[in-house]
């Protein structure tokens, strides 16, 4: 069986670029499955060599899986599409995720592409990989079955990698510490930490900048010809970016205390060539 990355992170952190950014370098040397999860990503109209992307419906995955483990035809087809089969996958716990890896699992089991999946947020990262246990406990036979095979590869570190995209600001640390010690404790191998856009160390110290002038009232409250409404001098500026890169460098210590590897990618302008200048930053990782 193939090998699998899995990305997790809190919503914003970049986990999408980062997970294309982690493909594009893995299809230089062979070939490549980028898998999204979340069916309302947006992916690039260019064609990469080596590399091949899908965005995953979870909803018509089980469908498909409904109706390949009853294959009655129109009748099959007549219960997949009542109202209250509907409902039941609206209610039931994990089912939709487990589909998708399920999905995954017969990806790999086919074909030798090296695989990067853009998961869920941190919020539903240990739910999403927890699915095919839970669902486990309450099926029999080969469905049962499947989903022990299921679980066996999501924490077999030989098959599989998990790697968590975080932010160097509070929230997303600290959600991102606290998954890494919950998927440890439920036995899912974590292989890395990325910290992404980490602000850009200031050359010099700002305290010898010297006394900052007030704004007059005016290029504080009107937007004219000189500071726009709310701005601030570039002293104030700067003391504000330097603060932001102490806090930044402190939850990078946090997280490399926690002994998972971690690597760093600086914040970036947001151009259409992101996951290509990230993919620098992450070579080789994890």
């Amino acid at each position: 069986m193939a090998r699998v990355t899995i990305l997790l992170g809190k919503g914003g952190t970049g986990r999408t670029t980062i997970g294309r950014a982690l493909a594009l370098n893995l299809a230089e040397e062979r070939s490549t499955a980028l898998l999204h999860t979340q069916p309302s990503t947006q992916v690039p109209d260019e064609r990469v060599h080596n590399l091949s992307v899908q965005v995953l419906d979870p909803e018509a995955l089980l469908h498909e899986q409904v109706q390949s483990l009853v294959p009655l035809g129109p009748l099959t087809r007549m219960v997949t599409g009542h109202p209250a089969f509907e409902s039941f996958l609206e209610i039931a716990p994990g089912i939709k995720e487990a589909a998708v890896l399920n999905h995954l699992y017969d990806f790999l089991a086919r074909r030798n592409d090296r695989v990067v999946v853009d998961g869920p947020a941190t919020g539903h990262g240990l739910h999403f990989l927890q699915a095919p246990r839970k669902l486990e406990r309450v099926t029999t036979g080969k469905v049962s079955q499947r989903l022990a095979d299921v679980d066996d590869m999501l924490t077999d570190p030989e098959h599989t990698e998990i790697v968590l995209v975080a932010l160097p600001e509070e929230l997303p640390a600290r959600e991102t510490m606290e998954l890494a010690d919950n998927l440890q404790r439920e036995g899912f191998p974590v292989s890395g930490v990325i910290l992404n856009r980490m602000p850009p160390p200031i050359p010099f110290d700002v305290g010898k900048l010297g006394p900052r002038p007030k704004p007059s009232p005016r290029s504080s409250t009107r937007a004219g010809d000189g500071p726009t409404v709310g701005s601030i001098g570039p002293e104030d500026a700067l003391s504000l970016l330097a603060a932001e890169r102490e806090e930044a460098e402190r939850w990078l210590d946090e997280l490399e205390s926690r002994e998972v590897p971690c690597r760093v990618v600086p914040s970036l302008p947001g151009r259409p060539d992101l996951a290509e200048e990230v993919s620098t930053f992450v070579e080789g990782f994890p």
